[in-house]
Protein backbone atom coordinates (compact mmCIF):
# COMPACT_ATOMS: atom_id res chain seq x y z
CA UNK A 1 0.00 0.00 0.00
CA UNK A 2 2.71 2.22 0.53
CA UNK A 3 4.08 2.24 -2.75
CA UNK A 4 0.69 2.69 -4.11
CA UNK A 5 0.11 6.18 -2.39
CA UNK A 6 3.89 7.44 -2.17
CA UNK A 7 3.95 10.40 -4.75
CA UNK A 8 7.17 10.55 -6.26
CA UNK A 9 6.72 13.66 -8.79
CA UNK A 10 9.30 16.49 -7.07
CA UNK A 11 12.16 14.17 -7.57
CA UNK A 12 10.84 13.09 -11.35
CA UNK A 13 11.02 17.02 -11.65
CA UNK A 14 15.16 17.01 -10.86
CA UNK A 15 15.83 15.04 -13.83
CA UNK A 16 16.36 16.98 -16.91
CA UNK A 17 15.54 14.69 -19.42
CA UNK A 18 11.64 14.00 -19.61
CA UNK A 19 12.10 10.19 -20.29
CA UNK A 20 13.98 9.57 -17.28
CA UNK A 21 11.37 11.52 -15.55
CA UNK A 22 8.69 9.47 -16.76
CA UNK A 23 10.63 6.34 -15.46
CA UNK A 24 10.03 7.66 -11.62
CA UNK A 25 6.78 8.15 -11.54
CA UNK A 26 5.96 4.70 -13.69
CA UNK A 27 4.17 2.30 -11.59
CA UNK A 28 3.79 -0.68 -12.13
CA UNK A 29 6.72 -1.32 -14.46
CA UNK A 30 9.61 0.78 -13.02
CA UNK A 31 11.12 0.58 -9.24
CA UNK A 32 11.07 3.69 -7.36
CA UNK A 33 7.43 3.52 -6.00
CA UNK A 34 8.47 -0.18 -4.66
CA UNK A 35 11.50 1.13 -2.82
CA UNK A 36 10.43 4.10 -1.57
CA UNK A 37 7.08 2.09 -0.05
CA UNK A 38 9.54 -0.92 1.03
CA UNK A 39 11.94 2.03 2.60
CA UNK A 40 8.66 2.96 4.46
CA UNK A 41 7.24 -0.27 5.29
CA UNK A 42 10.83 -1.01 6.87
CA UNK A 43 11.19 2.14 8.42
CA UNK A 44 14.69 1.52 7.20
CA UNK A 45 17.52 3.88 8.97
CA UNK A 46 20.48 3.14 6.66
CA UNK A 47 20.02 2.10 3.35
CA UNK A 48 23.06 1.29 0.78
CA UNK A 49 22.15 1.27 -3.25
CA UNK A 50 24.91 -0.10 -5.33
CA UNK A 51 25.16 1.77 -8.88
CA UNK A 52 23.86 5.51 -8.52
CA UNK A 53 23.80 6.22 -12.42
CA UNK A 54 21.62 9.29 -12.41
CA UNK A 55 20.40 9.38 -8.63
CA UNK A 56 17.12 8.81 -8.86
CA UNK A 57 16.36 5.97 -6.73
CA UNK A 58 18.92 7.45 -3.75
CA UNK A 59 17.06 10.35 -3.98
CA UNK A 60 14.03 8.42 -3.18
CA UNK A 61 15.05 6.39 -0.77
CA UNK A 62 16.83 9.76 0.70
CA UNK A 63 13.05 11.14 1.74
CA UNK A 64 12.12 8.01 3.72
CA UNK A 65 15.36 7.07 5.20
CA UNK A 66 18.24 8.85 7.50
CA UNK A 67 21.27 7.79 5.55
CA UNK A 68 21.55 6.59 2.17
CA UNK A 69 25.01 5.86 1.18
CA UNK A 70 25.11 5.38 -2.64
CA UNK A 71 28.14 3.48 -4.82
CA UNK A 72 28.96 4.27 -8.27
CA UNK A 73 32.45 3.91 -10.68
CA UNK A 74 31.49 7.28 -11.99
CA UNK A 75 30.70 10.68 -10.05
CA UNK A 76 26.93 11.48 -10.35
CA UNK A 77 27.86 14.85 -11.44
CA UNK A 78 29.63 13.33 -14.42
CA UNK A 79 26.66 11.27 -15.84
CA UNK A 80 24.46 13.21 -18.29
CA UNK A 81 21.14 14.39 -17.43
CA UNK A 82 21.82 13.47 -13.32
CA UNK A 83 20.23 15.01 -11.01
CA UNK A 84 22.24 18.15 -10.54
CA UNK A 85 23.48 18.85 -6.87
CA UNK A 86 22.23 15.49 -6.15
CA UNK A 87 24.37 15.36 -2.62
CA UNK A 88 23.57 19.22 -1.78
CA UNK A 89 19.82 19.04 -2.43
CA UNK A 90 19.39 15.37 -0.27
CA UNK A 91 22.70 15.72 2.19
CA UNK A 92 21.52 12.65 3.85
CA UNK A 93 22.76 10.85 0.76
CA UNK A 94 26.71 10.17 0.18
CA UNK A 95 28.46 9.13 -2.79
CA UNK A 96 30.95 6.66 -2.94
CA UNK A 97 33.00 6.82 -5.85
CA UNK A 98 34.79 3.28 -6.06
CA UNK A 99 33.99 -0.64 -7.28
CA UNK A 100 32.88 -2.83 -4.43
CA UNK A 101 34.04 -5.47 -6.86
CA UNK A 102 37.95 -4.93 -5.94
CA UNK A 103 38.98 -5.59 -2.88
CA UNK A 104 40.43 -2.85 -0.81
CA UNK A 105 37.27 -0.86 -2.08
CA UNK A 106 35.14 -3.74 -0.42
CA UNK A 107 36.72 -3.78 2.74
CA UNK A 108 36.79 -0.39 3.18
CA UNK A 109 33.26 -0.23 3.05
CA UNK A 110 31.51 -3.66 3.55
CA UNK A 111 30.26 -2.09 6.92
CA UNK A 112 28.30 0.60 5.16
CA UNK A 113 26.22 -2.65 4.07
CA UNK A 114 26.61 -5.02 6.75
CA UNK A 115 24.70 -1.97 9.41
CA UNK A 116 22.07 -1.44 6.28
CA UNK A 117 18.50 -2.15 6.72
CA UNK A 118 18.24 -2.00 2.70
CA UNK A 119 20.54 -2.81 0.19
CA UNK A 120 19.68 -1.89 -3.58
CA UNK A 121 22.14 -3.45 -6.00
CA UNK A 122 21.22 -2.36 -9.41
CA UNK A 123 24.88 -2.17 -11.00
CA UNK A 124 26.01 -3.29 -14.50
CA UNK A 125 24.49 -6.78 -15.26
CA UNK A 126 27.47 -7.78 -17.18
CA UNK A 127 27.70 -11.71 -15.43
CA UNK A 128 30.76 -10.40 -13.38
CA UNK A 129 30.13 -7.75 -11.00
CA UNK A 130 26.51 -9.00 -9.40
CA UNK A 131 27.86 -12.75 -9.12
CA UNK A 132 30.80 -11.58 -7.47
CA UNK A 133 29.53 -9.02 -5.11
CA UNK A 134 26.64 -10.05 -4.37
CA UNK A 135 27.46 -13.28 -2.47
CA UNK A 136 29.58 -10.86 -0.07
CA UNK A 137 26.77 -8.85 0.67
CA UNK A 138 24.42 -11.16 1.35
CA UNK A 139 27.20 -13.02 4.13
CA UNK A 140 27.99 -9.43 5.62
CA UNK A 141 23.88 -8.53 5.82
CA UNK A 142 21.99 -8.08 9.15
CA UNK A 143 19.37 -10.17 10.39
CA UNK A 144 16.12 -8.69 9.01
CA UNK A 145 17.37 -6.90 6.58
CA UNK A 146 16.35 -6.74 2.79
CA UNK A 147 18.42 -6.92 -0.45
CA UNK A 148 16.83 -5.93 -3.44
CA UNK A 149 18.28 -6.82 -6.94
CA UNK A 150 17.34 -5.20 -9.99
CA UNK A 151 17.12 -6.70 -13.60
CA UNK A 152 17.07 -10.28 -11.91
CA UNK A 153 15.35 -11.40 -15.45
CA UNK A 154 18.25 -10.20 -17.29
CA UNK A 155 21.03 -13.00 -18.48
CA UNK A 156 23.64 -11.59 -16.91
CA UNK A 157 21.25 -11.86 -13.51
CA UNK A 158 19.08 -14.80 -13.79
CA UNK A 159 22.00 -17.34 -12.56
CA UNK A 160 22.32 -15.65 -9.54
CA UNK A 161 18.76 -15.14 -8.81
CA UNK A 162 17.95 -18.93 -9.81
CA UNK A 163 21.34 -20.70 -8.14
CA UNK A 164 23.41 -18.00 -6.70
CA UNK A 165 21.40 -16.82 -3.49
CA UNK A 166 20.09 -19.21 -0.66
CA UNK A 167 17.66 -17.01 1.08
CA UNK A 168 14.25 -16.98 1.04
CA UNK A 169 13.47 -14.48 -1.99
CA UNK A 170 10.65 -12.99 -4.49
CA UNK A 171 10.39 -11.49 -7.79
CA UNK A 172 8.47 -8.57 -7.66
CA UNK A 173 8.88 -7.75 -10.89
CA UNK A 174 4.85 -6.90 -11.78
CA UNK A 175 5.00 -4.77 -9.23
CA UNK A 176 8.85 -3.19 -9.42
CA UNK A 177 11.15 -3.60 -12.94
CA UNK A 178 9.53 -5.49 -15.94
CA UNK A 179 12.83 -6.47 -16.12
CA UNK A 180 12.45 -8.21 -12.69
CA UNK A 181 12.90 -6.74 -9.03
CA UNK A 182 14.17 -9.32 -6.94
CA UNK A 183 13.45 -9.12 -3.16
CA UNK A 184 15.75 -10.88 -0.92
CA UNK A 185 14.67 -11.36 2.43
CA UNK A 186 17.88 -12.02 5.08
Amino acid sequence: MAALEVDLDAIADLLPDPEDAGYVTTWPGEHYRLLAGLAEVLQAAEVVEIGTYKGAAAAVLSERCEKVTTFDIVPVEEIDNSIGDLTVRFPNVEQIVGDLAVPDVWNQYFSRVNTADLVFVDGPKDGVFEPNVVPRIVSVMKPGSVLVLDDIRFAGMRELWIHGIDRSRIDFGSLGHWSGTGIVFI
